[in-house]
């Protein structure tokens, strides 16, 4: 399990700051990382249906991008990239 780096700040009665502990927490971007990557296993089905049914193709900007973004997520669950992406839309005809 990957851990991080986070700080715990203690505060007195007025909010002000007292102390500050660096703590190890669990990496939740890998966990995150999986549940987005299983939600667009419905996508890659509906582009392969618009593909055959001849309403995009595979080499279309939009299909490539999400395909990209789920390799970048694929990254994340495996320790190889820090950033979650934003999804991309859609691809035209899914």
């Amino acid at each position: 399990m990957v851990m991080i780096e986070r700080n715990v700040e203690t505060y007195d009665g007025n909010g002000n700051v007292i102390s500050t502990e660096i703590i190890l927490v669990p990496d939740p971007r890998p966990e995150r990382a999986k549940i987005l990557l299983s939600a667009t296993d419905v996508v890659v089905t509906r582009i392969s249906e618009a593909v055959s049914l001849g309403e995009t193709t595979l080499g279309a900007e939009d299909v490539i991008d999400y395909m990209n973004y789920r390799r970048t997520l694929r990254a994340i669950v495996g320790g190889s990239e820090d950033l979650i992406p934003l999804a991309p839309p859609y691809p035209q005809g899914t």
